[in-house]
């Protein structure tokens, strides 16, 4: 495996792996991060018997977004099916070149012109940190630049880019602050949301559809719960606010379990038990937009 070359285009190769051409079911991982951004690649070779399409697969998974790639091949030639997946960050691009037999990673700095450099102001303009104000009984989208002092408000929470899907999509991640602006994890009982983040389908090129949540239960077992997203942010935050303080009842992911398969063979729908577990947010200060 290569790292690092100055191609003559004037990218650079960051790393190029080589295999045997028709080796029988060759599969390896590729993993590094570029600029904050978590990218695995799995690929693997499939070489079936004699006059069958014979194919590699490359499964790319860029902060946890999949992307599958596929270069079909035969002695009369090769066709890819799909595109491989194009990073931007800042004013550097990260794309990748994939074929049956080797595989390459460049980077390349964007040069702007007069029309390419307005429109990148646009897409920076979009990527900056906002900062949402929770105020008591809130029910107010604000945004805001810069957090501040305010007696009202008793949660901040800050809005950041986190990464750019294949198709445009930007997907941003979610952290609460006291309003002394400390960091805080939310954790109740033995349940600790670690992450709130956007989640897109990979060929979705408007705004995200649904927020995922990452929590961990005491015994370290993480859980990525996906929320289809109620106007603007801060509404389904709350959500996942109200689903993790019913959490404090239980002890552990598996008693969760146990429990939900009780009040299902009890009859308690999903109307009753959201009525139930929504009084838990009004503890926080904050009432659920419409009630």
């Amino acid at each position: 495996m290569e790292t690092r070359e100055r191609s003559k285009d004037n990218r650079i190769k960051l790393l190029t792996h080589h295999w045997e051409l028709n080796p029988n079911d060759y599969k390896n991982e590729i993993s590094f991060v570029w600029k904050h951004n978590e990218i695995r690649i799995d690929f693997r070779s499939f070489n079936p018997p004699p006059g069958k399409d014979r194919c590699v697969h490359y499964n790319f998974y860029i902060n946890g977004v999949h992307t599958l790639f596929k270069f079909h091949y035969s002695a009369y030639g090769g066709s890819p099916r799909g595109k491989t997946p194009e990073l931007v960050s800042e004013n550097y691009r990260l794309s990748f070149f994939a074929s049956p037999k080797f595989f390459e990673v460049y980077e390349e700095q964007i040069i702007q012109n007069a029309g390419k450099g307005a429109e990148l102001d646009k897409v920076q303009e979009k990527r900056k940190d906002s900062w949402m104000a929770v105020y008591k009984n809130y029910r107010l989208g604000l945004r805001y630049d810069v957090p501040f002092k305010d007696p009202k408000i008793i949660l901040w929470i800050k809005k950041s880019f986190h990464h750019q899907c294949p198709s445009g999509l930007l997907i941003f991640k979610y952290e609460l602050y006291t309003t002394n602006l400390y960091y805080i994890s939310p954790e109740v009982g033995n349940f600790i949301c670690t992450k709130l983040y956007d989640h897109g389908e990979p060929n979705n090129c408007g705004e995200p559809t649904l927020m995922g949540s990452e929590i961990s239960d005491g015994d370290g077992e993480y859980r990525n719960i996906y929320w289809k997203r109620k106007g603007t942010e801060d509404l389904t935050i709350f959500e996942i606010m109200r689903f993790q303080n019913s959490l404090r009842c239980y002890g552990d992911w598996k008693e969760y379990d146990k429990y939900q398969s009780l009040f299902k063979s009890a009859g308690i729908n999903g109307e009753e038990t959201d009525t139930i577990l929504g009084q838990e947010l009004s503890r926080l200060g904050i009432v659920r937009e419409g009630e």
